[in-house]
């Protein structure tokens, strides 16, 4: 009888918990809709090298002032950068900040870009 208690009991708070969890996963996917839409449409796309986490270069680019978010295309880890002050203003810093991401794979192999190109570039 407690157990069938603490199992309905654990339901409840799972139902209650999941819409709070998706209401803050959907203003934070509002939010960063809203902060790329006051870019003007300026953003630098960014094919991360395989083996490499976005999550950590997003990190870093977050932590430098540059909005962005994980949008993977046909198979390839790629990062959507916002560019506050316009793609031309901002491409050298954004470059600097992924070039100086230190990271390492699993398999011990430095990550490091020696130099970062961007989807617009050549």
């Amino acid at each position: 009888m407690i157990i069938a208690l603490f199992l309905i009991a654990a339901v409840v708070v799972v139902m209650l918990a999941v819409p709070l969890v998706l209401r803050g996963a959907m203003r934070r996917a509002t939010e960063t809709d809203a902060e790329f839409r006051a870019h003007n449409g300026q953003t630098l796309g960014y094919v991360v090298p395989e083996g490499q986490d976005p999550v950590v270069l997003i990190t870093a680019l977050h932590h430098a002032g540059y909005p962005a978010v994980a949008d993977p295309v046909g198979g390839e880890q790629r990062v959507l950068i916002g560019c506050p002050s316009g793609r031309e203003s901002d491409r050298s810093g954004i470059r600097a900040v992924i070039e100086h991401v230190h990271t390492t794979g699993i398999d011990g192999v430095d990550l490091r870009v020696a130099h970062a190109r961007f989807d617009d570039e050549s």
